[in-house]
């Protein structure tokens, strides 16, 4: 009986302290209600955005690799957890932009990042130089054309 408590008081702890860890909240709203591939409009500096969410581990392996287009704009990673995440550009078919953010916060920017001139090309690790919890990967440019820059905030407006 004593080790049976002792793993459902293991458990529970994990448990807990795991939901910590995935569970946000941005604005307000809880990142968890989001359902992966859901489009959700948020706003960032001062433009207006329709954004993919990918949350589980085989939907953030995929991203948008094979994808022609991003298909609104941008696909927005929820990592759950605060550090120093790696991506690469893994079959991709066009350049992008990073914006690495922490909460709500913009903590980075990586420029233009690359498509692999071929499949078989060693592929480029990027990072943000600080903590992030979620990175908003754009059409190469945009970054620019919008004006982001690092301290800009994103804020949820609606979900469709």
């Amino acid at each position: 009986m004593h080790n049976y408590l002792k793993t459902v008081l293991v458990f529970s702890f994990c448990s807990v302290f795991l939901s910590g860890c995935i569970s946000q909240h941005i604005n307000g709203i809880q990142t968890t209600e989001f359902h992966d591939h859901q489009k959700v409009t948020a706003k960032l500096h001062d433009q207006t955005l329709t954004l993919e969410v990918v949350n589980t581990p085989q939907s953030m392996a995929q991203g948008l690799s094979n994808r022609t287009e991003i298909g609104c704009d941008g696909m927005l990673f929820l990592l759950g957890n605060h550090g120093t995440p790696r991506f690469w550009m893994r079959e991709m078919l066009f350049d992008l932009d990073f914006i690495w953010l922490k909460d709500d916060t913009v903590t980075d920017i990586t420029l233009d990042a690359k498509k692999p001139v071929s499949f078989q090309d060693p592929l480029q690790i990027y990072s943000p130089t600080a903590p992030a919890n979620m990175v908003l990967e754009v059409n190469a440019g945009k970054v620019a054309e919008w004006r982001v820059q690092k301290g800009d905030v994103l804020t949820f407006t609606s979900e469709h």
